[in-house]
């Protein structure tokens, strides 16, 4: 439902939902096609993203979670970005070619309003990528810019913040942004 109620620009349209008529009543989503890999398969593929790369591809996001938190009574939280859940055609790396940047935001199962943890809430999300209130339950719009930084930090030095040294929350990423 929230789905088909979205029209903002970097988010797939939604067409229809198909039911199967099998014993197995399986259901499955209809929308856009977007021809474009993840930001996930670039790093995949050993490729290390420049500062100016990541900023604006960044900016872009940012405006789509600007839409998405404004546009939208309650706010639509996407709970779960990270660089699987982001396509984009990255172009030659010139700075006149990042101009027509065009970013997908993708995936949107594990959407929620932001309202503070209730009994019998479910947490969603990728650790890593999940703000540290996300992880105890709390849906907060701040959640999904916590996790555009983790991604941010991800294509940067190619390391999965996951993988970063933490303590009680707090990445420590400095060793990693030097390295």
């Amino acid at each position: 439902e929230v789905l088909a109620s979205l029209n903002v620009h970097g988010v797939p349209h939604f067409y229809e939902t198909v039911t199967d008529k099998s014993p197995n009543n399986e259901y499955y989503l209809v929308q856009q096609f977007i021809d474009a890999p993840s930001i996930q398969s670039y790093i995949d593929q050993g490729r290390i993203f420049s500062e100016a790369e990541t900023l604006l591809l960044m900016r872009k996001l940012a405006e789509i979670l600007k839409e998405l938190e404004t546009n939208y009574t309650p706010p639509v939280i996407h709970r779960d970005i990270k660089p699987s859940n982001i396509l984009c055609r990255m172009p030659v790396a010139t700075d006149n070619a990042l101009i027509d940047l065009a970013p997908w935001l993708i995936d949107f199962g594990a959407v929620a309003n932001p309202q503070k943890r209730q009994q019998g809430s479910t947490v969603a999300g990728t650790l890593g990528y999940m703000a540290p209130e996300q992880i105890v339950g709390d849906n907060t719009i701040q959640a999904d810019y916590y996790a555009l930084g983790a991604t941010m930090l991800h294509m940067i030095t190619g390391v999965p913040p996951y993988n970063i040294p933490s303590e009680l929350f707090s990445l420590d990423f400095k060793p990693v942004i030097k390295d």
